[in-house]
C-alpha cells in the first residue's frame, strides 16, 4: 500500500489535537543463521517489553533474518497473555502477528519475511474481538490511537452500524475539534457531534440531504463513508486524483453519481476493496469496516504522537442503531 503523507496543514491541526509526543525505544536485532533456522525460538537479546497502552507510544523492535520463517521470542514485562504482537508496516498499518505463548511472560512468532517490525500492545479490553478476527488490527488501530472507543467498556460490536456523525466526529477530533456554524434543522445545540457535523459542513466535507438535513444518527452507507474520505483528503490537500476502474464490479452501476469519483478513488487507494464482485455502495458500513478503512486511510500520520479521547466509551455518545430508525431518500450531493 502506497504510503500516505498529510499536508502541512492538516500535520499541524493534527499535531495541534494531539498530546507531547512520548518517546519510543527502537530496537534492532539481526539473526544468524542458526538463529534463524533453529527448530526453537530464539530470545530476542533485549530488554524484556511492557506492553503498551491505548494512546501511548509503542517501543519497535527490528528484526532482520538471513531466511524468513525464523521463529522468535520476546520477554514481556507482566503477564504474556495480556500482550499481543503486532507487525508494524511501513505505511504505519498494524498486522496481527500469528503468536503462541510460551511460558508466562514471553511471547513468540514467526517472521514471513526476512525483516519486520514488532510492536507489543496491550490487549483490547473487548471481548468481542477475536485476536483471529479478519478486522482485528484495524480495531486495535483505532483503539490504541484513540478512533474509537468501544460501544461498551468491554465490547466493540465489530458488526454494529457506522452512524454519519461517528465519522465526522472523529475526523472532527483529530483536527482540534475547531468550530464551525450548520444550518442542519436536525442537528440540535449541545449534542456530542453538534461542532463536529458544524466543522465539516462549513469545509465542504459534508453537504446533507437535499430536504436541509443531516441525519446525524442515520446509518453510514459504504459509498457516503467514501464520500467524506475523499472530502477530508482534499481539505487536507492530499492528492485525490488517482482513479480505479469500477467497471469489473457487477453492482458498480448502483454507485450514486455523487459518489463516483470517490468510490474510484477509495478503490485505487485500497480503502474499499469490495465483496467478491460487488462494491456493495448502498450497503451499511460497519464499525469493523470502518476501524479497517481508518487505518488505512491514516496510516502513519500518529506515529510517536498520542491521541487523547475527551469523550467516553461509546464513540462520545452515539450508540449502536437498529434497521428501522431511518428512511433513506436520495441524497443530493450527499454524504
Amino acid at each position: 500500500m502506497k504510503r500516505r503523507i498529510l499536508s502541512a496543514l492538516c500535520a499541524l491541526c493534527m499535531t495541534a489535537a494531539l498530546a507531547a509526543p512520548a518517546w519510543a525505544e527502537t530496537y534492532s536485532v539481526t539473526l544468524t543463521e542458526g538463529e534463524a533456522l533453529a527448530d526453537v525460538p530464539v530470545l530476542l537479546n533485549i530488554p524484556a517489553q511492557t506492553p503498551a497502552a491505548a494512546g501511548e507510544a509503542f517501543n519497535r523492535i527490528e528484526i532482520a533474518a538471513p531466511a524468513p520463517g525464523a521463529a522468535v521470542e520476546l520477554a514481556v514485562n507482566g503477564s504474556a497473555q495480556d500482550a499481543i504482537l503486532y507487525f508494524l508496516e511501513d505505511d504505519g498499518t498494524f498486522e496481527t502477528a500469528e503468536e503462541f505463548i510460551k511460558g508466562s511472560a514471553t511471547v513468540c512468532t514467526m517472521l514471513p519475511e526476512t525483516s519486520a517490525t514488532l510492536i507489543l500492545l496491550e490487549k483490547m479490553p473487548f471481548s468481542d474481538v477475536s485476536r483471529t478476527a479478519w478486522y482485528h488490527a484495524g480495531a486495535a488501530y483505532a483503539y490504541h490511537y484513540g478512533l474509537m472507543n468501544g460501544t461498551s467498556s468491554t465490547k466493540f460490536s465489530p458488526n454494529g452500524n457506522t452512524v454519519r456523525a461517528m465519522l465526522v466526529t472523529i475526523l472532527w477530533r483529530t483536527e482540534g475539534q475547531p468550530g464551525g456554524r450548520s444550518a442542519f434543522s436536525d442537528v440540535a445545540a449541545g449534542q456530542y457531534y453538534t461542532d463536529a457535523v458544524a466543522w465539516a459542513a462549513d469545509n465542504g466535507i459534508v453537504t446533507g440531504y437535499a430536504n436541509g438535513a443531516f441525519r446525524p444518527t442515520g446509518q453510514m452507507t459504504r459509498e457516503q463513508l467514501a464520500a467524506v474520505l475523499y472530502r477530508y483528503a482534499a481539505y487536507c490537500g492530499r492528492d485525490t486524483s488517482a482513479r480505479a476502474d469500477l467497471s469489473g464490479f457487477s453492482d458498480s452501476g448502483s454507485v450514486s453519481a455523487y459518489a463516483k469519483d470517490a468510490m474510484a478513488w477509495a478503490v485505487a487507494e485500497g480503502l474499499i476493496s469490495g465483496s467478491g464482485d460487488r462494491l456493495q455502495p448502498g450497503g451499511t458500513a460497519s464499525r469493523a469496516q470502518l476501524a479497517v478503512i481508518l487505518m488505512r486511510f491514516f496510516g502513519d500520520s500518529f506515529e510517536s504522537e498520542e491521541i487523547v479521547s475527551e469523550e467516553p466509551s461509546g464513540e462520545g455518545g452515539e450508540t449502536e442503531q437498529t434497521e428501522g430508525e431511518e428512511t433513506e431518500e436520495t441524497p443530493a450531493a450527499e454524504a
